[in-house]
């Protein structure tokens, strides 16, 4: 059985922290979200000429985001919500896609992907 994710526009989650916002210098309070990363506007507002739905995916409040992507022109259609296609678990929005500076990809190896945690590091700590 496969999950089907909308057909009309796919949708792409994105994290915050270390993905659109720097992160660089780690947790700095709840009231701190870093500058967008350069490249991070261009990034969404590309994703959304494609015909992508963009959900900020982050354990940060909706408000704070709301407020962040505003204050920063960011484009986005939800936060921490796919309102056209919950799934059981509320917690986790569908999506094709998640992009996040802390993911690592299952490819049906699970040797593979204990080497790869094992190795794991964030790109603003190599």
């Amino acid at each position: 059985m496969s999950i089907t994710v909308e057909t009309h526009k796919p949708t792409i989650c994105i994290d915050v922290d270390g993905v659109i916002a720097d992160y660089s210098k780690g947790w700095r309070g709840e009231d701190h979200i870093g500058d967008p990363l350069p490249g991070a506007k261009e990034f969404l507002q590309k994703l959304r000429d494609a015909g992508w739905k963009i959900i900020i995916f982050t354990t940060r409040g909706n408000g704070d985001m709301e407020r962040y992507c505003e204050k920063h022109g960011l484009v986005y259609d939800e936060i921490n919500d796919n309102s056209s296609l919950r799934g059981r678990n509320p917690g986790k929005p569908i999506a094709a896609v998640y992009l996040d500076d802390r993911g690592i990809c299952f490819k049906g190896n699970f040797d593979k992907s204990f080497e790869d945690i094992m190795r794991f590091r964030v790109w603003y700590e190599k």
